[in-house]
């Protein structure tokens, strides 16, 4: 789970300066979507343990999850939405 939250953290990062440049962000959101980018693989990988809809119902917890935070991201000014952190 560290791996991935570091990883992730890292390339969006990357992603941040190559796309936004010229600011300076900060924020860990970008790791955070990488996690939950990893619980919706977990989800489909293990779809077969127990009853369809407790699948179904992690899985539409995990996108609006997303979908709330990308929102939020494109209606609050100074956000970036490649890293979700704050540009200053």
């Amino acid at each position: 789970m560290l791996a991935i939250f570091i990883v992730s953290g890292v390339f969006s990062m990357l992603a941040s300066a190559v796309f936004v440049p010229g600011y300076v962000t900060v924020g860990a959101s970008g790791a955070e979507f990488g996690l939950l980018g990893a619980l919706i693989a977990d989800v489909f990988v293990n779809w077969h343990e127990g009853s369809w809809r407790e699948s179904a119902t992690r899985l539409a917890g995990i996108i609006t999850n997303v979908g709330l935070n990308l929102a939020l991201g494109l209606m609050v000014p100074f956000v970036d939405n490649w890293c979700v952190g704050c540009r200053r």
